[in-house]
């Protein structure tokens, strides 16, 4: 059946248009400099398995195969890193650095993001994206696989307000499972692991 499958999709491959060219803008480039961005949620591995694509073959559709990332990749970077990079190129590559590379730190706390970037109060909610962008390179940020720059306006400064609904993630104080009080991690899981059993 999957061979069946791959066969069709590979006939309607070579039928469809050329492959998709990204261009890389400035913003791009920029970012790119700056940081190692990856992407953590293309998932090749579903579309090799559930389409049948050759992932090393230039795809019409979707937003990533590894042989698009080879033309327009790295490449396009190397030699123009920017320190908070070449931190983390130069520590990969086992060469003497000062400082140590981290991963990227989502700070829910506007005054924090506002005063480790170097920004006056007020700036986040004006302008969320470049607060943002600045607090994580600031900090040291070398590694970011997840940008989420607007998350921290799900929350006011000092947490959530008396009027939000409050769940798992928005600070419940008990959480309440098939009747049951959840009080702690392990409370849950044993509910669980009784259920499995039963």
């Amino acid at each position: 059946m999957r061979n069946e499958t791959k066969a069709k999709n590979a006939t309607a491959t070579n039928k469809r248009a050329k492959p998709i060219r990204v261009g890389v803008t400035t913003s791009v480039m920029d970012l790119h400099q700056k940081a190692i961005v990856v992407d953590g949620h293309v998932h090749i591995t579903n579309s090799v398995f559930k389409q049948g694509i050759d992932p090393w073959v230039e795809q019409t559709t979707g937003a990533f195969d590894y042989a698009r990332a080879r033309t327009i990749g790295f490449s396009e970077f190397e030699d123009k890193w920017q320190a908070n990079a070449r931190l983390a190129l130069d520590t990969i590559a086992m060469r003497p650095t000062q400082g140590i590379p981290s991963w990227v730190l989502n700070d829910m706390q506007w005054s924090h993001l506002e005063t480790l970037s170097g920004n006056p109060p007020g700036s986040y909610e004006k302008d969320p994206v470049r607060v943002y962008r600045e607090f994580q390179l600031k900090i040291g940020t070398c590694f970011i696989d997840q940008w989420i720059p607007d998350n921290p306006l799900s929350m006011k400064d000092q947490g959530y307000e008396s009027n939000t609904q409050r769940g798992a993630t928005t600070g419940a104080e008990e959480i309440i499972l098939d009747g049951k009080n959840m009080k702690t991690l392990i409370e849950g899981l044993k509910y669980y692991r009784e259920l499995g059993r039963g």
